[in-house]
């Protein structure tokens, strides 16, 4: 018996328990926090029994269409990666993650978001024409304080600089536990929905490096039967390949902190 409806209820549920918590960062963080984290034991055992057959040929063909006819993008993606976002400071950006959710720090959630602006990153966005979010964040989960580990960073409407079109993100995978002493590292990707609509269940596909799209590729579907295309994420300064997998998880997106100037 497949699993995909069973996870589109998960991903209901969740969304209806977090629905009338505040979308600024400063206000009920802990208790949106809350609500995923138990939603997601329930997806977690879920996923445990693993999807059947039918299920897995179904998410390989979303996949497969999107390495296809995203192919430039996912070579954008790559350009990003050795051109554009590595010569930032890795800790640095992290720091003003963790500031921007642990303080509500506006000016620190300004500066995760600028480095989506530098003219390589302006120069890519043509490329991005299908998709509406670009998005950075940590490739692993991080100490974000008050009892909280995510992956999370900061995701922008392309064009634009304007943070009431931007959010502050949070993914929590089902099956994700933080690795103590792990290599941060950062991860760039394209979502479909624009940031204020990121908020959801989904379904990661890791690819492995005999994917041929390229080590660390993340495809993101949406945690619906059947599944859409979400978003592509690669993975920048994360250390080793990783090997092929299927997880799901949930995206808390929030308004940027009070205060925040994001300059192109």
């Amino acid at each position: 018996m497949g699993i995909l409806k069973d996870l589109e209820k998960v991903g209901k549920d969740i969304e209806h328990d977090v629905e009338q918590v505040a979308a600024e960062i400063d206000k009920e963080l802990q208790k949106a926090v809350d609500a995923v984290e138990t939603g997601l034991a329930k997806a977690k055992a879920l996923i445990q029994q693993g999807f059947d057959d039918a299920e897995k040929a179904l998410i390989k063909s979303v996949v497969d269409d999107a390495l296809s006819k995203y192919a430039n993008a996912i070579k954008s993606l790559r350009t990003l990666a050795t051109e554009g976002i590595t010569s930032a400071n890795t800790q640095s950006i992290v720091n003003d993650i963790v500031s921007a959710f642990k303080n509500a720090d506006g000016s620190a959630a300004a500066a995760v978001l600028s480095n989506l602006l530098t003219d390589t990153m302006k120069a890519a966005y043509s490329e991005f024409s299908q998709f509406t979010t670009l998005a950075i964040y940590s490739d692993d989960e991080i100490d974000l304080g008050f009892g909280v580990a995510a992956a999370a960073g900061g995701g922008i409407k392309m064009p634009g600089t304007n943070p009431d079109d931007s959010r502050m993100v949070m993914d929590f995978e089902a099956t994700e536990g933080v690795e103590e002493g792990a290599d941060l590292g950062l991860a760039i990707g394209v979502f479909c929905d624009a940031p204020k609509d990121m908020q959801g269940g989904f379904i990661a596909a890791t690819l492995g490096a005999d994917a041929g799209a390229g080590a660390n590729l993340i495809v993101y579907l949406s945690m619906e039967f059947p599944p859409k295309l979400a978003g592509i994420v690669l993975d920048i300064t994360g250390g080793e390949e990783v090997e092929a997998s299927i997880d799901c998880g949930f995206t808390l997106a929030f308004k940027v902190p009070a205060g925040a100037v994001v300059v192109a």
